[in-house]
């Protein structure tokens, strides 16, 4: 007896939440057989494992567990057979994500008994999440007072503009951005700053947050997903491009033991420029 599973709809096996899941399970037999039981089960899970110290902490939580497809004592005849099932997907399922201190994982798992030394296999795929547009506005942490009170005024401008001078002025008009998609940065230094270092990164901070029956542990995990180095020179404007790559998580909040954030860090001649954004896309109801 041999199976195969097909994502039928999407052969790449990346998702939306609130996409429809179409699938098909298909068996070869070369002599007829009873399967006394089969089931095919959409199962989507955070897990977070800390340790500190002598102090441990285990948290799982389930975002579906749904059965697509069920059937005991079917005879089947010798040849393939079909069996095809949907599962609607929540929409509120976050994206996949792995990471050093737990993951979120979702999986369509095949459990044939007697067939399988373990009873199931897992069949893994990805769910990336939307993020309504705009996500927040003008919501950013800028720990220079001066720096804080022109954001405030600043009008909507593309690409992200920053002036180095003596005022420290930002413009920052756009805080959300696709997977994929180039974020596009305009620096202005001031003739009277002297020339040096200008360093752009793209920041990921995954935060963990797990429970045992005596405390609470958390951990905060740092990752620069893009770095580029330059040296400034007499130039006064400078322009630079920031790649999303592809397969980076979605920004996620609204988890308990596992949230995403981004930052655009840049740092010029030591000073440092900390932007918050999200990384999504638009909200969509439909396939």
């Amino acid at each position: 007896m041999l199976y195969t599973l097909e994502f039928l709809n999407n052969c790449s096996k990346i998702y939306y939440a609130g996409n429809t899941l179409y699938g098909c399970l298909n068996i070869s037999l070369d002599r007829e057989k009873t399967i006394y039981a089969l089931k095919v089960i959409v199962y989507g899970r955070a897990n977070v494992v800390l340790k500190s110290g002598k102090s441990s902490a285990f948290q799982k939580q389930i975002f579906i567990e749904e059965t697509a497809l069920e059937f005991a004592q079917k005879h089947l005849t010798v040849g393939n057979h079909r069996f095809n099932f949907e599962v609607k997907l929540p929409g509120n399922c976050p994206p996949s994500f792995k990471g050093e201190h737990g993951f979120i994982k979702y999986e369509v798992i095949v459990i044939i008994p007697k067939l399988f030394s373990s009873g199931k296999h897992p069949h893994e795929f990805t769910i990336i999440s939307y993020s309504p547009l705009p996500f927040f506005e003008f919501n950013v942490n800028i720990f220079d007072y001066e720096l804080s009170k022109y954001f405030q005024k600043c009008l909507l401008q593309f690409p992200l503009k920053i002036h180095i001078s003596s005022t420290n002025k930002v413009t920052f008009p756009k805080n959300v951005f696709r997977t994929g998609e180039n974020i596009m940065i305009e620096v202005n230094i001031d003739q009277n700053i002297p020339s040096g270092k200008m360093d752009f990164f793209l920041v990921q901070y995954i935060f963990y947050q797990a429970d045992n029956w005596i405390t609470r542990l958390e951990q905060k995990e740092k990752n620069s997903v893009v770095i580029i180095r330059r040296r400034t020179s007499s130039e006064t404007i400078y322009q630079e491009c920031i790649k999303i790559p592809d397969n980076v998580p979605t920004t996620l909040e609204y988890l308990e033991i596992l949230k995403i954030r981004y930052f655009i860090k840049i740092v010029i001649n030591g000073k440092k420029f900390k932007l918050p954004i999200v990384i999504g896309d638009f909200y969509k109801t439909t396939d």
